[in-house]
C-alpha cells in the first residue's frame, strides 16, 4: 500500500467534495475524466462519456445517462470541464449519423505546471517550467532558469527555485491574459460594433486568475511511491533525495491555511511514456518508450494502459543492461563498486565503467558522451566524421542500444516501441559515420525473437529530439503525470490508502 502523501490527501479532498456535490462515487468521477482525457484535445460529449470505448478497461463499462450528468455537473462546478465550441454528432450502431450533441472539454481556467530538472549525475544544473491546460496540449507559458550555486546546496535549494519559477510564471500568465482582454476591449470600436465591445467587456469583467491544479516534476532518477529512490553508483548508493527535496517542495506548495497544491514527482522517461500513451489516445495497450540522453539511456513501460514501475521504481532501467563482456567471457571485469564515480566532465570511453561500477552496460556504449569520448572529440565533431574508426564506433553504439531494446521485446513484447534519439542520430547527414547508428540499432531490434514476422513500421518509431526541445517536452510530460495521478487515485488503482477506505454502498458507483 502506498504512503498517504500530501498530494494524495489533496486529491482525496477534491474528490470528496465532488462526490458530495454529485452523489456518485469517485470512480465515476475518474471514469469521466479518463474518457475526456482519452479524446483530448478533441472535445467530447455526455453521449461519448456514457458509452466509452474499447481502449482500456476503464473505458469499457457503460454508464447511465443520469450518472454521467451528475459527474459532469460536479466537474463543471469544480472547473475541470466546460462547454465546448464544436457541434458533435452521435452515431447509431450501423455507423449512420444521428442527433446533435452538446460538446464538453477540459476547463480552460485550470492549469498544471510541469517542471524538468536537467542534471549532470545527481547535480541539478537548470530547471524549465511550463504551464499547460488540463488537456496537456495547450502550452500557456514556459521559462527556464539556470541554477546558481546556492540552489544546488542540497536539493532543498532546487525545491525553492522550482517554487519561485512556477509562482512567477503563473503570475505572468495571469497578468498577460488580463492585459490581452483589456486590449481587446480597447480595440473594439463601440460605435462600429457595440455588441462586440460589450461582449469583450463582459469577458474582461469575468476574468479571474488561473487556478494551479498541481505541479508535476520529472527527475533523472528512479521514482517509487512518490519518492526519489537511491541511484546505484560506483562508490555506493547515493540518495538523490538526501536533503528532503520532495517534502520541501510540497511544503512550499502548501499555504498558511494548510491548502495543498499537489506535487507529483516522476522519472523522466516514465513521464515520456505517460505522455506517449496519451498522445496515442491509448490506441495500443502496451507501449515502451526509450530515450537516449547525453549520459544515459532510460525507458518507460506501459502495460494494459498503465505505467509500470516495478517493485522499487527501477523497472526498465535498460541503461544498466549488459550488452558486451558477459561475465566469465574474455574482456569481462569484476564489479568495481568500491571505486568513486568519475569526476564530472571527465572524458569517458567505451572501456570506462558504468556509474554503477560495472562494464559493458548500455550506458557505457550507446550515449553521445561515450561516443565522443571513444573518438576523442566533441560529439558535434564526431557527427561530421566518416573514418573507419568512427563508423565502427557509431555502429557499436547503435548495436548496444538495439540489443537492449531487443531484450525488452523478448521479455515484455510491447505492441509499440518509441525511441527518442538526438536529432543528429535520428536524422544523420549522408556519408557520415553517424549514419551507422540507427540502422545498427534497428537491425538488432527487428532480429529479436519477440519481433519476428513484424514489419518495422508497424511497431517501431524513432523520434528525433533536439537538445533545445528536451526540457519543454519533459516538462509537459511531467504535467501530464499530475493529471494521470489524479485520475488513477479517483479510480482507486494507485494503491493509496486514502482511496481504498471506501464506505460500501454509500454512493452510486457504476450503472
Amino acid at each position: 500500500m502506498k504512503r498517504e502523501s500530501a498530494a494524495h490527501q489533496a486529491f482525496q479532498l477534491q474528490l470528496d467534495a465532488m462526490v458530495a456535490d454529485s452523489g456518485v462515487g469517485q470512480e465515476v468521477i475518474g471514469m469521466v475524466l479518463a474518457r475526456t482525457s482519452l479524446r483530448a484535445p478533441n472535445e467530447t460529449s455526455r453521449w461519448h462519456l456514457e458509452r466509452g470505448s474499447d481502449a482500456r478497461p476503464v473505458d469499457r463499462r457503460v454508464l447511465r445517462q443520469a450518472t454521467v450528468s451528475k459527474a459532469v455537473r460536479a466537474l463543471t462546478k469544480r472547473g475541470f470541464l466546460e462547454e465546448g465550441e464544436r457541434q458533435l454528432k452521435s452515431e447509431s450502431e450501423d455507423g449512420r449519423r444521428a442527433r446533435s450533441l452538446e460538446s464538453l472539454r477540459f476547463g480552460h481556467g485550470v492549469v498544471i505546471a510541469g517542471v524538468h530538472i536537467a542534471q549532470r549525475g545527481n547535480v541539478p544544473k537548470f530547471i524549465t517550467a511550463v504551464l499547460v491546460g488540463l488537456d496537456s496540449t495547450r502550452g500557456l507559458a514556459a521559462e527556464s532558469r539556470e541554477l546558481a550555486g546556492g540552489d544546488t546546496d542540497g536539493w532543498k535549494g532546487v525545491a525553492h527555485a522550482i517554487h519561485d519559477l512556477v509562482t512567477n510564471l503563473k503570475m505572468q500568465l495571469d497578468a498577460q491574459t488580463h492585459d490581452r482582454l483589456a486590449a481587446a476591449v480597447d480595440a473594439a470600436d463601440a460605435d462600429f460594433d457595440p455588441s462586440l465591445r460589450a461582449q469583450r467587456e463582459e469577458q474582461l469583467a469575468a476574468f479571474t486568475p488561473f487556478e494551479l491544479f498541481g505541479v508535476g516534476v520529472e527527475v533523472g532518477a528512479p521514482v517509487f511511491d512518490g519518492a526519489i529512490a537511491s541511484i546505484a553508483r560506483a562508490g555506493g548508493a547515493t540518495k538523490v533525495d538526501y536533503h528532503g527535496f520532495e517534502e520541501e517542495l510540497q511544503d512550499l506548495f502548501t499555504d498558511s491555511q494548510g491548502s495543498i497544491t499537489p506535487v507529483v514527482i516522476e522519472n523522466d522517461v516514465n513521464a515520456l511514456a505517460v505522455l506517449a500513451i496519451h498522445e496515442e489516445h491509448y490506441a495500443v495497450p502496451d507501449l515502451a518508450v526509450i530515450s537516449v540522453f547525453d549520459e544515459g539511456v532510460g525507458a518507460g513501460l506501459v502495460l494494459d494502459g498503465r505505467l509500470r514501475r516495478g517493485g522499487n521504481g527501477t523497472a526498465m532501467e535498460i541503461g544498466h543492461l549488459q550488452v558486451v563482456h558477459v561475465p566469465g567471457t574474455p574482456g569481462a571485469v569484476d564489479f568495481h563498486g568500491d571505486q568513486a564515480p568519475p569526476a564530472e566532465g571527465l572524458v569517458r570511453t567505451f572501456e570506462d565503467l558504468c556509474e554503477c561500477g560495472r562494464n559493458g552496460h548500455v550506458d557505457t556504449r550507446a550515449t553521445p558522451s561515450r561516443i565522443a569520448g571513444q573518438l576523442g572529440v566533441t560529439f558535434d565533431d564526431a557527427l561530421a566524421l566518416n573514418t573507419d574508426e568512427a563508423c565502427v564506433t557509431f555502429r557499436s553504439a547503435g548495436f548496444a542500444l538495439g540489443r537492449a531494446i531487443a531484450h525488452v521485446s523478448n521479455i515484455v513484447n510491447p505492441t509499440r516501441i518509441i525511441v527518442y534519439l538526438p536529432t543528429r542520430l535520428a536524422r544523420p547527414k549522408d556519408h557520415t559515420a553517424a549514419a551507422e547508428y540507427r540502422p545498427a540499432a534497428t537491425a538488432e531490434i527487428c532480429a529479436a525473437f519477440g519481433n519476428v514476422g513484424r514489419a518495422e513500421g508497424d511497431f517501431l518509431t524513432f523520434r528525433p529530439l533536439a537538445k533545445e526541445d528536451v526540457a519543454p517536452l519533459c516538462a509537459r510530460a511531467a504535467a501530464v503525470c499530475l493529471l494521470q495521478g489524479f485520475i488513477e487515485h479517483a479510480l482507486r488503482v494507485d494503491g493509496c490508502s486514502f482511496s481504498t477506505n471506501r464506505k460500501a454502498g454509500t454512493r452510486e458507483l457504476v450503472s
